[in-house]
């Protein structure tokens, strides 16, 4: 129905059944924000070191997510059901501020003192997992954790981001686009480029993007090619908790482990006081 209707289709973050681990690589550039879009060869060759060092290092850990392939990058996603070994040590890694927990409440989550702590866990152990991809991924354009301006490079102020903001804001505020639905960015820029579909890439690193005589990735602009492959390709989100917590038991004896420790000992100001604290830059 999404590739028929053209139309955005999203699901919550917030799962019922447990812990939805989403990370989102994809091409940035701030100078030609379009580029993504009308050189989809260059975005994804510049993604492709990231790429294969990312799925090494789930690969060391068993872990091998849905990839859906965006317009300009991939969204991996794999499942910790709840009440799974890996689920009680992110309660326990993570911790939530009083405020966050009313908050979680007046949003009708069930048990929002767990919740929202497996979630905390959740975004500190990614955040480990990102200073491991920026230690063993190398390439010409620069890899951040969510976005930091680059400086200039081969076309601009171009960047690949391991995008880790859904992990900052409350469990029920951030989405997930759906697989065979539409994203509309490129249309933002010109409405000669179409809405492009959202899809699973099975066995991506054995089978390549593969060009056109234009140099665009022929599935990526084809939503004909798109709609037979959902009938051929499952988009279950796999249960890979097992391989998570042979991650978890690494971030427990890291130093970032040890700083998120310290850091989170202090309370947050609560948001009455951000004005005169967070907001406020002293000279």
């Amino acid at each position: 129905d999404g590739l028929e209707s053209a139309e955005e289709l999203h699901r919550s973050l917030w799962d019922s059944r447990g812990l939805l681990v989403h990370l989102d690589l994809e091409y940035v550039n701030f100078d030609y924000p379009w580029l993504a879009y009308t050189s989809p060869k260059h975005c994804f060759e510049q993604q492709k070191p990231v790429r294969e060092a990312l799925s090494r290092i789930l690969k060391e850990y068993a872990i091998f997510p849905l990839w859906v392939l965006s317009g300009r990058g991939y969204h991996l996603i794999w499942r910790i059901p709840a009440r799974s070994p890996a689920y009680w040590r992110l309660v326990a890694l993570g911790s939530v501020s009083p405020w966050l927990e009313g908050w979680y409440r007046s949003a009708g989550v069930r048990e929002p003192e767990q919740v929202g702590q497996a979630f905390s866990g959740l975004g500190r152990l990614l955040e480990y997992f990102g200073q491991r991809l920026l230690e063993e991924s190398q390439g010409w354009v620069p890899l951040c954790l969510t976005e930091g301006i680059p400086g200039n490079g081969y076309a601009g102020r171009e960047m690949i981001s391991l995008d880790l903001s859904a992990f900052a804001d409350p469990l029920d505020k951030r989405v997930l686009r759906i697989p065979y639905s539409f994203s509309p960015k490129a249309c933002r820029f010109s409405r000669y480029l179409p809405p492009l579909p959202n899809w699973p890439w099975p066995g991506l690193l054995s089978h390549p993007l593969r060009p056109n005589e234009n140099g665009e990735p022929d599935e990526m602009w084809d939503p004909a090619r798109c709609a037979r492959r959902a009938r051929e390709v499952s988009t279950k989100i796999p249960d890979h908790s097992a391989g998570t917590l042979r991650l978890i038991q690494d971030y427990e004896s890291s130093a970032l482990r040890r700083f998120h420790q310290d850091y989170h000992r202090v309370e947050p100001c609560p948001p009455q006081h951000w004005q005169a604290s967070y907001d406020h830059f002293s000279d």
